[in-house]
């Protein structure tokens, strides 16, 4: 019986591992933040609003940059905000690719401002609306 419990505790060990590694490309949000002093909290989340899911939860000081790694081909997007915050800031949908030979590694970058200015805009939401 120990014997057994080992040989499976080593397969799901060996499992675990090989998905871990499974994946090869990183995902990385840049933020730089105007007119804002303070924690901006952000999530990287798989599928499409709304019923998509947290893959990673970070945050930053102001500014700064987040790379997630190990992220498997699907569709994400960033999700980020204030602690204070009742709705999020969402960048659009990006897509993670494998094409057999290597993987995509999307890197966005954004200003976080609560000034109204030019340049791209990233959208809005409810956090019960992820």
């Amino acid at each position: 019986m120990k014997k057994a419990l080992f040989c499976l505790a080593l397969t799901v060990g060996a499992l675990t591992s090989q998905s871990a590694f499974a994946c090869q490309s990183e995902v990385t949000l840049s933020i730089s933040s105007s007119n804002y002093s303070g924690l901006i909290n952000i999530e990287l989340r798989e599928g499409r609003r709304p019923g998509s899911r947290v893959i990673r939860r970070n945050s930053v000081d102001t500014r700064g940059t987040v790379t997630v790694p190990g992220v498997c081909p699907g569709t994400y997007f960033f999700a980020f905000s204030t602690p204070k915050d009742e709705s999020v800031s969402v960048t659009r949908y990006f897509d993670v690719t494998d094409d057999g030979n290597s993987y995509s590694n999307p890197s966005i970058t954004v200003t976080y401002s609560r000034v109204s200015s030019g340049g791209q805009r990233v959208g809005s939401a409810k956090k019960s609306e992820l």
